[in-house]
C-alpha cells in the first residue's frame, strides 16, 4: 500500500469496519439460506450450508464492486443518474446472481465427470429467485449509502475547524445621556466619576452625563484599558501624564487639561499592580 501513514490509517479506520460488518452480514446471510433449506426438507444441515454457501457467495463477489460503483458514480451524480444508474444496476445484479446460482449448483458432486449441469429456473421459482437478487441488491446498495455517509461524517468530524475570525474591538463608548445617545472615543476618555446614581464621563474634548451608575459602567471598561482607583474615580491608564504620591499610601494622577485624580489607598495598590 502506499501513500502517507496518515492516509493508510485513515482508510483502515474506514474499511476495516465496514468489512467486519459486510463479512458478518453475508455470515448471517448463509446461515439463514442454510436453515431455510433444512426446513423444507433440502437434505441435511451441511448440505443446507452448502446450498446457503452457493446462494450467498457470488453475491458476496457482487457487492463489493456494485458498492464502489454506487458511492463513486451514482451517488455523487445527478438525479436521473441515480435512478436509470439503480435500474440497471439492480437487473445486472440479479442476472449476474443467478448465473452465479446455476454455476454454484452445476459444480455439486459429480461435475468433474458429467460436466456443469446447469437447472434454469421457470416459473414461480424464476421470479422467486428474480425477487432474491433484486432484494439483495437493494441491502447492497443501502450497505454502500450508508458507509457513504460514515466516511463523510468522519471527514467531517476530524477536518480541524477554521479559525475564528476575532472581532476588533469596538473604540467607542455609547454614552446614554438622558434620551440622548452620544458615541464618545475611548481614546478621548480620560476620567469617568460617580455623580449619584449617574456617571459623569470626563473627555478631552467635553464632558457628559451618562445615565449609567459608575458600577455598571466599570464592568463594560475595565478589560479595555480603564482602571478604578478610587471608589468614586476610574481613569484610562493611557491617559495619565503623571504620578506622585498623596500620603497615606495614596496617589494623585494628573490627566490632560489641568483634570488630576486622588486614589484611594486600595486603589492606589492596583495601579502599583499594574506597574511592572
Amino acid at each position: 500500500m502506499t501513500g502517507s501513514p496518515d492516509t493508510q490509517s485513515a482508510a483502515r479506520k474506514w474499511v476495516e469496519p465496514e468489512a467486519a460488518v459486510a463479512l458478518s452480514g453475508w455470515a448471517v446471510m448463509t446461515v439463514a439460506y442454510a436453515l431455510m433449506f433444512s426446513i423444507f426438507g433440502q437434505g441435511p444441515i451441511l448440505g443446507s450450508l452448502g446450498r446457503g454457501l452457493i446462494n450467498v457467495v457470488p453475491a458476496a463477489l457482487l457487492a463489493w464492486p456494485v458498492a464502489l460503483l454506487i458511492q463513486k458514480r451514482l451517488a455523487t451524480g445527478p438525479l436521473a443518474l441515480l435512478l436509470v444508474g439503480h435500474i440497471v444496476l439492480g437487473l445486472g445484479f440479479a442476472v449476474l446472481w443467478y448465473m452465479g446460482v446455476q454455476i454454484g449448483y452445476g459444480f455439486r458432486s459429480g461435475w468433474a465427470g458429467e460436466g456443469i449441469v446447469g437447472r434454469p429456473l421457470i416459473g414461480v421459482a424464476l421470479a422467486w429467485q428474480a425477487f432474491q437478487g433484486l432484494t439483495l441488491y437493494a441491502a447492497v446498495a443501502g450497505f454502500a449509502y450508508a458507509a457513504l455517509f460514515r466516511r463523510r461524517w468522519l471527514e467531517l468530524k476530524d477536518r480541524p475547524s477554521a479559525p475564528t475570525e476575532r472581532i476588533p474591538e469596538a473604540r467607542t463608548l455609547l454614552v446614554k445621556d438622558g434620551k440622548t445617545i452620544r458615541p464618545v472615543g475611548l481614546d478621548d476618555i480620560l476620567l469617568v466619576s460617580a455623580a449619584g446614581d449617574y456617571a459623569e464621563i470626563v473627555a478631552r474634548h467635553g464632558r457628559y452625563m451618562s445615565s449609567t451608575a459608575l458600577g455598571l459602567l466599570e464592568a463594560d471598561l475595565a478589560d479595555r484599558g480603564f482602571l478604578r482607583v478610587h471608589r468614586s474615580h476610574m481613569v484610562r491608564l493611557d491617559a495619565i501624564l503623571s504620578v506622585e504620591s498623596a500620603g497615606n499610601g495614596r496617589l494623585t494622577l494628573h490627566l490632560p487639561g489641568g483634570e488630576s485624580v486622588t486614589t484611594s489607598r486600595s486603589g492606589a495598590a492596583r495601579f502599583r499592580d499594574r506597574a511592572v
